[in-house]
């Protein structure tokens, strides 16, 4: 596949990846996801839709939290937001509460990215950081977004594997 391009480079943790990833990428949008997990197979489409009928620097969207033991799910729990489109950051950090609310604040996997905010404001990933390099990040891009638009659809797959010795 010509749109495929794959990367080999040492262990240096999740941060260096993606921040490889973004610095590679050639598309519009930039979009995680965690080796572990699993996103809908409708999630570009739907993003993108939302996305085209109200252009935003972000887009956020919900969330499963699924618990495995064994081959078993033993809890889905969903999380999603108020759909919403924020025309101004100032709007947008008015109503960040919700967002916190519906936690679909911390992760980078529940957001679509405008590539050009990503670009245009130099934000990476915290490569010294092993825990809370997502929030930063999150936290960098909301300083700098003008237009977000807030789904209620959940697209996203968080997998707890409670068989592992740490929980993903």
């Amino acid at each position: 596949y010509d749109n495929i391009r794959v990367v080999h480079q040492d262990n240096c943790g999740p941060s260096a990846a993606r921040n490889k990833g973004i610095k590679m990428s050639k598309g519009q949008y930039i979009l995680f996801c965690d080796s572990d997990d699993y996103v809908e197979p409708d999630i570009l489409s739907s993003l993108i839709s939302s996305y085209q009928i109200q252009p935003s620097d972000l887009v956020i969207f919900g969330l499963y939290d699924e618990f495995i033991r064994g081959k078993e799910k033993i809890a889905v729990y969903q999380h999603r937001g108020i759909e919403k489109f924020y025309k101004t950051r100032y709007e947008f950090l008015l109503d960040f509460h919700s967002i916190l609310d519906n936690n679909l604040l911390y992760s980078q996997c529940t957001k679509l990215y405008s590539k050009k905010l990503l670009d245009d404001n130099l934000i990476l990933f915290d490569e010294t950081l092993s825990m809370g390099e997502d929030i930063r990040f999150n936290l960098n891009c909301f300083s700098k977004v003008n237009r977000v638009a807030v789904l209620n659809g959940s697209y996203y797959h968080y997998v707890h594997n409670l068989d592992a010795n740490s929980v993903s």
